[in-house]
Order: C-alpha cells, then sequence, then structure tokens
C-alpha cells in the first residue's frame, strides 16, 4: 500500500489534469468546436502577422483548392481580427519544412520594406486533413435484406502560430463534417472545409486576443478579388498560370471561370477574362456605398499594385485620405478617394 501523502499527491494531480481537461473543453465549446491552446504568450504584443500558404492532405484535382483555402483564412482574418497581415503574395516560402522562417522563407525581405523588425512579426500555418469513417448496416426491405452503407468524413482544419524563430505561441483546431454525397457549386466541392478555418481562425484570435496589436480595418464590406487567382502560389510554389499552360485551350476558359467563381458567383466568362489581367486585390459587393459602386475592384493603393484588401491596413492609414484606383465590371478604371476616419 502506498505512503498515505503520496496517494494526496496523485489525487491533486489528477484533479489539475481534469481541470485542465474541463477547461480545454469548456474553450473548445465557446468557439464552435475550435480546440485551440496558447503555449507561449508574447511578452509584448506582436505588430504583424505573416500568412503561410494553406497546407492541404487531402485529395484535390487542382492546386486551385490551395488558393482558395488560403483566402478562407485571409478572409476570416480580415472579418474576425484586427492582426496587421502579410499575405503569401508578398513573400516566398523556400523550404516550407523549416520551422524557423527567418530561414525558410524570404520574409525579413518584406518587413524590410514595411519597416517591421522580425522579433516584432509571428507567422501562421494552415494544414488541412480529412478523417473518414466507413460503415455498414443490414437493411431489411421487401425484396429481401441489402447491405446499406455510411461513410463519415470529417475536415480539420489545424491553426499553429509561430515566432520567426520557430517557437510555437499557440495552436488551434476546428472539425466539421463534410457530406461526400451533397450537392455542391462547381467551384467549391468542400464549403465546410471554409467553416473549419473560420472556426479555428475565432478560437485562436479569441484566446490569443492579446498576442497582437490592433490595425486599422475599413468599415466597407469587401470580399477578394477573382485575379487572385493570377498571383498566388501554393505551399510548393506551384502556380495556376503553370497549370493552365498545360491544359487544351478549350478548356482554359472554363478552368479560369471555374477559379474565379469561388470569389464572386456571378462573374461572367468575359468579366474573367477582364480581371485575368488586372492585379488582386479586393472588391466591393452589391451592396457597396460611397465612394464605391457596387462589384468594384480595387488594384492600387497610392498607385501602388495590391493583391489583398490586408494592404489597406499595411498602407499606415494616419493620413486623412487613400487614393484607390478602382476597375468596374466593364472593365473601366476608375479612382476612388477613400476618407480615413
Amino acid at each position: 500500500m502506498g505512503h498515505p501523502s503520496t496517494r494526496k499527491d496523485a489525487a491533486k494531480r489528477l484533479s489539475l489534469l481534469l481541470f485542465i481537461l474541463g477547461a480545454l473543453s469548456i474553450t473548445s465549446c465557446a468557439h464552435g468546436g475550435a480546440k485551440t491552446i496558447v503555449y507561449e504568450a508574447p511578452e509584448k504584443p506582436f505588430k504583424v502577422l505573416a500568412v503561410f500558404p494553406a497546407k492541404i492532405r487531402y485529395d484535390k484535382t487542382s492546386m486551385v483548392e490551395d488558393v482558395h483555402r488560403t483566402d478562407d483564412l485571409l478572409d476570416a482574418l480580415w472579418k474576425h481580427s484586427t492582426w496587421l497581415t502579410i499575405t503569401p503574395t508578398q513573400f516566398r516560402v523556400i523550404d516550407e519544412r523549416e520551422k524557423a522562417a527567418l530561414h525558410g522563407t524570404d520574409l525579413v525581405r518584406t518587413l524590410r520594406q514595411l519597416k517591421f523588425k522580425p522579433q516584432d512579426t509571428a507567422y501562421l500555418r494552415l494544414t488541412l486533413s480529412t478523417r473518414e469513417k466507413v460503415g455498414s448496416a443490414r437493411i431489411r426491405g421487401k425484396t429481401g435484406v441489402k447491405i446499406g452503407k455510411e461513410v463519415d468524413i470529417k475536415i480539420v482544419a489545424i491553426l499553429e502560430l509561430y515566432t520567426l524563430d520557430g517557437t510555437l505561441v499557440a495552436e488551434s483546431e476546428a472539425i466539421t463534417t463534410h457530406d461526400p454525397f451533397g450537392e455542391y457549386p462547381d467551384y467549391d466541392q468542400k464549403p465546410a472545409a471554409r467553416d473549419a478555418i473560420t472556426n479555428a481562425l475565432k478560437g485562436l484570435v479569441e484566446e490569443c486576443h492579446d498576442c497582437f496589436e490592433e490595425a486599422f480595418r475599413a468599415k466597407h464590406p469587401t470580399t477578394t478579388s477573382p485575379a487572385i487567382i493570377m498571383h498566388s502560389n501554393t505551399i510548393n510554389n506551384e502556380s495556376f498560370i503553370d497549370e493552365l499552360k498545360k491544359v487544351d485551350p478549350l478548356e482554359r476558359d472554363f478552368r479560369l471561370l471555374l477559379a474565379m467563381q469561388y470569389f464572386q458567383p456571378q462573374l461572367t466568362l468575359p468579366q474573367s477574362k477582364i480581371l485575368s489581367k488586372s492585379s488582386a486585390g479586393f472588391c466591393l459587393g452589391a451592396a457597396a456605398k460611397e465612394p464605391f459602386t457596387p462589384f468594384d475592384c480595387v488594384t492600387h493603393i497610392n498607385s501602388k499594385a495590391i493583391n489583398s484588401v490586408h494592404e489597406l491596413s499595411q498602407a499606415r492609414p494616419d493620413l486623412q485620405e487613400l487614393k484607390l484606383r478602382a476597375i468596374t465590371p466593364q472593365g473601366k478604371k476608375r479612382t476612388i478617394i477613400l476618407p480615413i476616419e
């Protein structure tokens, strides 16, 4: 029989473990199913976040899926955080296996251009995978016994927040159910992946809300420009332009339209061709208000070509206004003056 003090210590350790597990469970419920852990909060808030391209571990037919899921994360960051974000189009991943981004990317060059220091920066990795279970059951009907099959597919999104020297700061995981027999639009066959990404990001922002300084956010509702598909690379540096070169010319227009309709389902083929030749940037929706008009796509800020709405935050809006250049759905260009409140 063990010593009484030893038994008491073991009981205390067990109680502490159950408390921690309970706390994690509460956190999971609070964030739409996300499990989030902060391992090492920064001594002072980071000023900027760099986002790696998404890493996808489930079967896909095109690298377009990588671009779409990366955009899901960037969109969630714009809507659910105030973190100043550097997008994957602004730097290059040289070795994605290297956890120290100081060595595995050319991010230092971008930070120098934006006047940030490596110690003020964290970076975010997104990994998507699936978990599948197949079950069967005997179903008795009028014609006899049949074997029914049930397929349960979960999409798992994992976000990992690191310092540039490779220290893991926080991690967030969210799981959603994907119905393999559901009817989905051709341009998005796994919408559950977007939900998993959003839930994981919300959990991370909630638990690590003091990890970053607040950045500027425009009040106008925006979407990613479909043109981003022509400017993005995957984690393995694959591009959609290179992919299009490998397909039959008659199929290229269809692939281009399908890839762009993910961002604007109402997009037509002529509009997709116009946007494919422009800078990326961001677009406004049908409810756009002055100084914008519906479906404007902003391509430049202060005469500089941009690839994301996050570059509005990087524009250092300490002035009274920003000068934007936009392209209309008809392909016409116009200048917009955006007041800074």
